[in-house]
């Protein structure tokens, strides 16, 4: 990505972290669908970008453990190249790729779940 865009750091990170909210997001919906009484709609779509934000903010809780428990060290695991924002960047991106997955997929993910006799109802 530095070669290819210019920048100054490795923005690899970031599309890691856009998908861990996208990725998730239709996963997470699917499943309250199925097992909830959760339908296609607002309260759905809050509660999945939720559950991803969630998600993303134990990873860096995680990586925050792991950087206090091991000293020097966790430069290398953490790829934050010495941004102090990296956390809040990372949860950010996670909460952009889940937000964008509930604004792209859930029609296309109904019209699925349609066919397959599965009540998606707008609630």
């Amino acid at each position: 990505m530095q070669e290819w865009f210019g920048f100054a750091r490795n923005h690899y990170d970031r599309i890691g972290h856009f998908a861990q909210g996208f990725i998730p997001a239709l996963i997470i919906r699917e499943v309250l669908i199925r097992t909830s009484p959760l339908r296609s709609g607002k309260w759905l779509t809050t509660i999945v970008i939720s559950m991803c934000l969630a998600i993303s903010a134990a990873y860096e809780l995680f990586e925050f453990g792991y950087a206090y428990n091991s000293g020097g060290s966790s430069n290398d695991f953490l790829g934050s190249q010495g941004d102090i924002w990296d956390a809040q960047w990372d949860m950010t991106f996670a909460l952009i790729g889940a937000t964008a997955s509930m604004l792209i997929l859930p029609p296309i993910h109904d019209r699925f779940l349609k066919k397959k006799g599965i009540i998606v109802r707008e609630q």
